[in-house]
């Protein structure tokens, strides 16, 4: 067993008791959740396609390009894995956006409708989506009555983007309203000139999975995401020393002290950055499970005396609930 440096020791967090830890990480067939854009535009029968299996989902304005993202989840299998839905969040990871800024709004849809099993074929005339699938010229009727979520955007790209459903998933547990999902459409649909898009759960990219966040008396729990926070690094084509390898890595921002239950990934070594320094250097055969970083933004970098010139290593970061550090985390060699 070795011990970090000083600053390491100052940064990291010793494995905290299984009954103490507030984070749930829930699959996607846990709450069976659903995703697909329908598109106005004509080219290619766009309007008459359906997207369910597509990695990105759309939200756009402006008369005759219109697009619009329908989402549905079991809020059952939601209430039987929270006690108390305290707050409510639906995320999107990654998106983008073009054009002029944009409220994107939320509205409840009051029938049932059918996501459907199409997907994207780039280049080509879109075949017509098959018998009940939902499309641009088959959609399911919503109340426009209630903006019951909404959200700004702004013209780059940014992740993640946040809508607070609480008030409308609290609506369809109670049985006041029958939940048949939520569609996401922007405010000024007609008249703006904004594109929104975003990762569906269909995206090979469990980082950037959309997720339903629920906040219970301060628990945090994710859903459909595999991951809370995936931590990532790459080295592609790298000489064997870290200075001069080509290396990728995601930036994350921790809103508070994240523990690492996981480590993978082929790896030689790597090394976590804060501010532009090494805080957490872990060499080949250790791993920083059991380790906890505090809230900040973080970068992690592979390839450490890597000989075989690549290397990814994937870190799952659990969200613990609090801001509180301490001092007294070791790296195990094994």
């Amino acid at each position: 067993m070795r011990k970090l440096s000083k600053l390491a020791l100052f940064l990291c967090l010793l494995l905290i008791l299984s009954s103490l830890i507030s984070a749930e990480i829930l699959k996607p067939e846990d709450v069976e959740f659903k995703d697909v854009d329908v598109y106005e535009y004509s080219y290619r029968n766009w309007d008459n396609a359906n997207w369910a299996q597509w990695s990105t989902l759309g939200v756009y304005s402006s008369r005759g390009t219109r697009r619009r993202t329908y989402i549905s989840f079991d809020v059952n299998k939601l209430k039987a894995k929270t006690s108390n839905l305290n707050k409510v969040e639906l995320v999107f990871q990654g998106y983008v956006t073009t054009g002029s800024k944009a409220k994107i709004n939320i509205y409840r849809i009051k029938e049932a409708w059918n996501a459907g099993t199409g997907t994207y074929h780039s280049g080509q005339v879109e075949p017509n989506a098959r018998a009940g699938e939902i499309t641009w010229n088959k959609q399911p009727e919503w109340d426009a009555e209630k903006v019951w979520s909404h959200a700004n955007t702004e013209n780059k790209k940014t992740a993640p983007i946040r809508f607070d459903i609480t008030e409308l998933v609290k609506s369809w547990v109670s049985g006041k309203n029958e939940n048949y999902g939520l569609v996401i459409i922007c405010d000024n649909e007609l008249n703006g000139t904004a594109k929104l898009m975003f990762n569906s759960s269909e995206t090979t990219k469990p980082e950037l999975l959309p997720t339903i966040q629920v906040n219970e008396k301060g628990d945090i729990a994710e859903i459909p995401g595999k991951c809370q926070n995936l931590l990532w690094g790459t080295q592609i084509a790298g000489s064997g020393h870290m200075k001069n390898a080509k290396v990728n890595g995601n930036r994350i921002i921790l809103e508070r002290t994240g523990k690492i239950v996981s480590q993978k990934g082929d790896h030689a070594g790597y090394s976590i950055w804060s501010g532009g320094k090494s805080i957490l250097t872990v060499r080949k055969g250790a791993s920083a499970v059991g380790c906890t970083l505090p809230a900040g933004q973080y970068q992690l970098l592979a390839g450490i005396g890597d000989k075989l010139q690549q290397a990814r290593v994937e870190l799952c970061i659990e969200d613990l609930g609090t801001n509180e550090p301490r001092n007294d985390c070791t790296v195990v060699v094994p």
